[in-house]
């Protein structure tokens, strides 16, 4: 897992626009988590998910610690 500071969002597809776990839009200077699989997330939002699951919360690529 990769940590990022997402720099310019106007960047990003549609379909990347938001955090699929919080459903909150990104905004310039997040921190993100890129995942294995390329997903990526909120920081705490993929911390908190890992708390219950191991999987990617799109594509349920397993996640390895």
């Amino acid at each position: 897992m990769n940590e990022n500071i997402l720099e310019d969002v106007s960047k990003l597809n549609e379909e990347n626009k938001k955090c699929v776990i919080c459903q909150y839009d990104f905004i310039n200077n997040d921190t993100v988590i890129y995942l294995p699989c390329i997903h990526f997330f909120h920081k705490n939002c993929i911390k908190t998910w890992f708390t219950n699951s191991s999987k990617c919360p799109i594509c349920q690529f397993k996640i390895n610690s």
